[in-house]
């Protein structure tokens, strides 16, 4: 890593690094960032995944009763 950025660039990734893997941090990340991003896409989403799943459902038993019909 030291040949790609010198020394004092990595040492502020180091402590970046450092200060991302505390239990208290991560804690934060998780519930502020993380959690509400989840939340958003599964509202926005829902419908459109399950729409999507019944089709690909649909099709398995289609093509599966094709193969099986002949």
């Amino acid at each position: 890593m030291s040949d790609l950025i010198g020394p004092f660039t990595g040492n502020i990734i180091n402590g970046i690094i450092d200060s991302l893997k505390k239990k208290e941090n991560k804690n934060k990340i998780i519930n502020e960032f993380i959690n509400p991003i989840i939340k958003d896409i599964t509202d926005k989403y829902y419908s459109y995944f399950l729409i999507l799943i019944f089709m690909m459902v649909l099709l398995i038993v289609l093509l599966l009763l094709i193969i099986y019909n002949k």
